[in-house]
């Protein structure tokens, strides 16, 4: 409901889809987790840009989580 009033593109949805990636990722739902990553990133370039420090550092997070994939379940050429 959120999406559909607020906008993919509004801070606070940002977060929300930084929060949904991250408790996917703690299930180990990963396709889920993967794409919530993706768009709180690109969202959060949208509204503060990419030097913010919670961009970047949502950015590092990323990168953990497709490492930490690609050791546990040994999934190889995943796309960034």
């Amino acid at each position: 409901i959120a999406f559909k009033y607020i906008g993919w593109n509004d801070i606070q949805i940002a977060h929300c889809l930084k929060a949904l990636a991250d408790l996917h990722s703690r299930m180990d739902d990963f396709g889920c987790a993967k794409n919530y990553y993706k768009q709180a990133i690109a969202a959060f370039i949208t509204n503060v840009g990419k030097e913010d420090p919670v961009t970047v550092a949502l950015q590092e997070t990323y990168a953990q989580f497709l490492e930490r994939v690609k050791q546990e379940r040994q999934w190889k050429g995943w796309a960034t």
